[in-house]
């Protein structure tokens, strides 16, 4: 492919040109499937299903507790270091999910 051909591709999809020219690359080389994406990229997960398993143990609990004590008692006893903002909106996420589910099967 010419390169003013790749250059116009960058400029449309606001990539660097090597991306465009790696991309090219792979549907060359694999078709359809070379546009997906690889595994193993990305963030990996902080913390696994137990820890999760704690933590609505922990929730189930009589007196209430808050996502900043949430945060440090993950620290403290399963060495999962996640701030209170981000324990905050992976509970509302959980239970947005919970709702869905419930509503889905009810259904």
């Amino acid at each position: 492919m010419l390169c003013s051909a790749r250059s116009a591709i960058a400029n449309y999809l606001t990539w660097a040109e090597s991306t465009v020219r790696q991309t090219i690359h792979r549907w060359n080389h694999h078709g359809l499937v070379g546009l997906w994406e690889a595994k193993g990229r990305g963030k990996k997960p902080i913390w696994t299903k137990e820890d999760w398993r704690a933590v609505e143990k922990w929730l189930k609990e009589p007196r209430s507790i808050s996502s900043r004590q949430l945060s440090h008692r993950l620290a403290r006893e399963r060495q999962v270091f996640l701030g209170a903002e981000q324990v905050r909106r992976i509970l509302k996420k959980k239970v947005a999910l919970e709702k869905i589910k419930e509503k889905t099967s009810s259904t």
